[in-house]
């Protein structure tokens, strides 16, 4: 791991940018152009400049760099750590993740800039991700999950393909393929009886206040014994803050949650949840009725809009009190149609419009990835 001071690697200043205009740098040039967002993207950055990255920047190059930096303590606040190449620990296991002590969440920036990290095996530890709490400002994106592992046999194990547990941070653009998140129960053990005992997502475990998932992709599975859900496990914030879940899919497996099982989320309390569907299986444990399609729970403060579950996953859509505002069961041939892929993309918020859902014959839509980034540019969420 090392500091730029070349001017290969270069970021634009967080100060009045948009994420898309940011993102759109990160683009290759054969990337552009995906129903005429790419050409928007590139008219309206073309007059910005460019600025050398600060001394602070930290470049990630190999699963070493990595494990190197999981072992240092501190909260990054101020830090910007982005990755160079795909990382692979397949010959090596020493990694446990990234601002694993709760006193010290993750506050930075993290940035994969389209590289993937495969091959992450994490077992035996209450909380397991590639980050275990990311904190108030931190920012974890355009990074790919692949072929992991997180598991654990505890009563209170909190897991995510990218965070364990996120306290007002932002992850985005980021997508976990083909990785298991297992919780397994000791048949002496019975699970914690509140929401938060166990807290499994495909992207993020636990999350709180005013916390954001953009533009996120599950493919794998979850099973665990208490909130398990596709892209997050549990939600809850405090007075008026919400959490927000934007633009998110999953394909994977989602079973055996106790307290709740959903497809986009266990068990959500105050969060708005938009644009997202589910259409992987969803399976609840044997006595539970707390299950969902896209959320297996939830309470009066939650609002699920345009959001939308293929009508095999399960029998309830969303489980609960929570509010849902043109959401439904849809059909395969539906969900695999370009009308779906346009109604999605007509509904997307301000913070994931640069990331259209892409539409290809037989398949069910996917979101344009950055990919084969060789100089990436890299912007903050605004506040």
């Amino acid at each position: 791991m090392k500091k730029v001071t070349t001017k290969k690697c270069r970021k634009w200043w967080k100060m009045g940018l948009s994420l898309g205009l940011a993102a759109a740098l990160c683009l290759n040039s054969a990337s552009a152009g995906v129903m005429g967002y790419g050409q928007e993207v590139k008219a309206a950055a073309s007059d910005k400049k460019v600025a050398d990255w600060d001394d602070d920047v930290r470049v990630i190059s190999s699963a070493q760099d990595l494990i190197n930096l999981s072992k240092e303590s501190g909260t990054f606040e101020g830090e910007t750590i982005v990755l160079n190449a795909d990382i692979e620990f397949s010959k090596i296991n020493d990694f446990k993740g990234i601002c694993m002590d709760k006193q010290n969440k993750f506050k930075g920036t993290f940035d994969g800039c389209g590289h993937s990290i495969s091959g992450i095996s994490i077992s035996g530890q209450n909380y397991a991700g590639l980050f275990g709490y990311i904190g108030s400002g931190g920012v974890v994106q355009n990074v790919t999950i692949k072929d992991s592992n997180f598991s654990q046999n505890g009563s209170t194990f909190k897991a995510g393909g990218i965070a364990a547990k996120v306290s007002g941070g932002t992850i985005q653009n980021c997508h976990v393929k083909n990785t298991k998140i297992i919780q397994t129960i000791p048949t002496n053990d019975r699970p914690g009886s509140s929401a938060s005992a166990a807290c499994l997502g495909g992207i993020a475990g636990y999350v709180e206040y005013t916390s954001k998932i953009i533009n996120c992709t599950f493919e794998g599975e979850v099973n665990g014994k208490n909130s398990v859900g596709g892209v997050i496990g549990f939600s809850d914030s405090i007075n008026s803050q919400i959490v927000t879940i934007v633009n998110c899919a999953n394909y994977g497996l989602i079973e055996n949650g106790k307290s709740a099982t959903g497809g986009i989320a266990g068990w959500i309390c105050k969060a708005d949840v938009k644009n997202c569907f589910n259409t992987g299986e969803v399976i609840a444990a044997s006595n539970s009725q707390n299950v969902g399609a896209l959320a297996g729970k939830t309470n009066s403060f939650s609002v699920f809009e345009y959001c939308y579950a293929l009508d095999q996953s399960c029998d309830t859509l969303i489980a609960g009190t929570g509010a849902s505002n043109n959401s439904a069961f849809l059909s395969e041939d539906k969900m695999k149609d370009s009308t779906f892929v346009e109604e999605l993309n007509s509904n997307v918020g301000e913070d994931a419009r640069y990331f259209p859902w892409i539409f290809t014959e037989g398949e069910y839509p996917h979101l344009k990835e950055i990919v084969n980034v060789q100089d990436c540019n890299i912007s903050l969420v605004d506040g």
